[in-house]
């Protein structure tokens, strides 16, 4: 299995990568960009192993077929932040085959299809309902679903919610529902792999105290001194700087680490800063070409 994945990073990975980079390359948001896409990969990409120990295996096809829902499934949030952005991004994706006939793989419809669905995190569609755990739509969406919880997913609910005009007030019961379909839709599909489980279920269990504590922050009036602690602190300070001042998700992290009057702020961008560099593409030799020193620096991405 794993040099089936090495073959497909070889031939598909660089091209991939680019396509996604440059489909972001004139918008800020760091929360779906195509950091996040390498993310959903490696996640993708660590399941596909898991099945594989329980003698579930995927054919090369498969694992192209897997990369490439990865790379365009969240590409439309670049013109269009809507939940309805799924159809853009089926759209970029066909019109990338029909640029590069000569990259056809069989199975594209299949492709187009779970990239446009994806989005779905109720899962009321009977296109969810799939008992084959190799099927595309369901590897991609618990992959795109797990990159939603742990240190980044707290980030990325705050940017992308807070972008889409929901109120800070609203946002720890918005997340909180969302988080919970993702679970249940991943224990249904994949809780029987225990170790990976496992390890998913702690990430889901840090977001989901995070704005479990958030909310009763926000419903404490009396303490209005709250604003730079604690969770609701974190939050403020990704409204003031990343929304607001467009401060790339790595330079306001390490500006807390060192400024952070509050410790659970200073600790929670200290982890989030472990996360960001530990998951991130330049950590890939096919992709190392992409981060220079001069590009790196002036990155937005997380």
């Amino acid at each position: 299995m794993e040099d089936l994945i090495y073959n497909v990073e070889q031939k598909w990975l660089k091209t991939l990568f680019k396509v996604c980079r440059d489909t972001f390359s004139d918008s800020f948001l760091p929360s779906h960009d195509e950091t996040h896409h390498y993310r959903v990969w490696l996640i993708a990409r660590e399941l596909i192993s898991e099945l594989g120990t329980q003698d579930i295996h995927f054919s090369e096809t498969d694992i192209e077929k897997i990369l490439i829902a990865v790379f365009f499934h969240d590409v439309g949030m670049a013109k269009n932040l809507d939940k309805e952005h799924g159809k853009i991004s089926r759209d970029i994706c066909e019109n990338f085959f029909k640029i590069n006939p000569e990259k056809k793989i069989r199975g594209l419809n299949e492709v187009y299809e779970a990239i446009e669905k994806h989005d779905d995190k109720e899962y009321k569609n009977n296109i969810h309902l799939h008992k084959d755990p190799k099927n595309l739509f369901s590897i991609l969406s618990v992959s795109d679903d797990l990159d939603a919880f742990g240190i980044i997913g707290i980030y990325r609910y705050a940017e992308i919610f807070l972008m889409r005009n929901i109120n800070i007030n609203e946002l720890p019961d918005r997340v909180l529902d969302n988080i919970t379909h993702r679970y249940h839709f991943f224990q249904k599909n994949y809780g029987s792999l225990t170790s990976f489980s496992e390890k998913q279920e702690a990430r889901y269990l840090t977001i989901k105290t995070f704005y479990e504590t958030l909310q009763k922050q926000l419903t404490d009036k009396a303490n209005s001194s709250s604003i730079r602690y604690g969770p609701l602190g974190v939050i403020n300070f990704i409204i003031q700087f990343v929304l607001e001042r467009k401060s790339s998700p790595e330079v306001i992290s390490k500006h807390f680490i060192k400024n952070a009057e509050d410790l659970f702020v200073k600790e929670f961008f200290k982890q989030f800063n472990l996360e960001i560099l530990s998951t991130h593409p330049r950590n890939n030799s096919l992709l190392q070409c992409y981060f220079t020193k001069k590009s790196s620096s002036n990155s937005s991405s997380m």
